[in-house]
């Protein structure tokens, strides 16, 4: 199991926007995963891994932290990401 975080280095707390998602949802390398807002600029984040979704702790309007678990994945780290952490 893979424990998604944003990357605990970015600064500040981010509303989530729309989530492409779902718990189930079979994810590729590169897939639109939610959208975040910083400093009223909106920003996709995209998946570093491949897997399906086991358990998800974001909803749109929701507020999310760096280095908080946002996704549960069954599968496994395909490329390193900046924005976002699987451990």
């Amino acid at each position: 199991m893979l424990e998604i975080k944003l990357n605990k280095n970015l600064c500040g707390i981010f509303k989530v926007g729309r989530v492409f998602v779902k718990e189930g949802d079979s994810v590729h390398c590169g897939e639109g995963l939610f959208t975040i807002e910083a400093n009223k600029i909106n920003t996709a984040i995209y998946a570093n891994f491949e897997g399906e979704i086991i358990s998800m702790n974001l909803a749109g309007g929701n507020v999310v932290k760096p280095d908080s678990i946002i996704l549960t994945v069954d599968g496994q780290v395909v490329k390193e990401s900046k924005t976002i952490i699987a451990n």
